[in-house]
């Protein structure tokens, strides 16, 4: 097996996530990380807070079950970016409701909020979805090419905590299957489209 330390080993690790190398595209210098941030993980999406020019992965994700009024448990795809004090808000619904706790084991995955769900109608799986409220995550930016670990990495974070991220595409041709919560809204945000099967191309 190809090691992941030579060119050969990144480019394969690359392909993972994307098509081929052809378009490739990373911002300058990297993403900068918001320090205390959950782990990235390959093809995960990256947004930017434009008031602190930090970057951290996109918390949204699509429900599993329908919702009912009261309802504290939410059934979600993935709750691995969510973390306890989130202010998120859920499709169709009126309010913020807090996270208490996330079960990420679980299958499906599980969003515990501390208040009930209340107001608007019963979003059903195919249109709803669990996000963090909008003022405090802007559009997806950027898409991970390899796994990084925020806690893991003290020789490579400033003085502040966040650490400058490369390993990320602007641009490119990538497997749609492997970018982690792809919705409509971050297709919208991301600028691509898509083109063969499993194909996303962003230019």
């Amino acid at each position: 097996m190809t090691s992941k330390f030579t060119a050969e080993g990144v480019l394969e690790r690359h392909l993972e996530v994307l098509r081929s190398n052809a378009g490739l595209v990373k911002p300058v210098g990297g993403l900068l990380i918001k320090a205390g941030s959950v782990d990235i993980r390959a093809g995960e999406i990256l947004a930017t807070d434009s008031g602190t020019n930090l970057s951290f992965p996109v918390k949204s994700t699509q429900l599993q079950a329908t919702q009912a009024d009261a309802q504290v448990s939410l059934e979600v795809d993935d709750a691995h970016n969510f973390e306890i004090g989130d202010a998120v808000t859920v499709d169709d619904r009126t309010g913020v409701y807090v996270v208490t706790a996330t079960d990420r084991v679980a299958v499906p995955n599980v969003i515990t909020i501390a208040t009930g769900l209340t107001g608007g109608t019963n979003p059903s799986p195919v249109d709803g979805r669990v996000s963090v409220i909008a003022t405090a995550q802007e559009d997806a930016v950027a898409v991970a090419l390899s796994a990084a670990k925020d806690r893991e990495t003290p020789l490579f974070a400033n003085r502040f905590g966040s650490f400058e991220f490369g390993d990320c595409a602007i641009a490119g041709a990538f497997r749609q299957s492997r970018i982690i919560g792809l919705n409509s809204d971050m297709l919208t945000d991301l600028g691509g489209a898509v083109e063969i099967a499993d194909t996303y191309i962003i230019n």
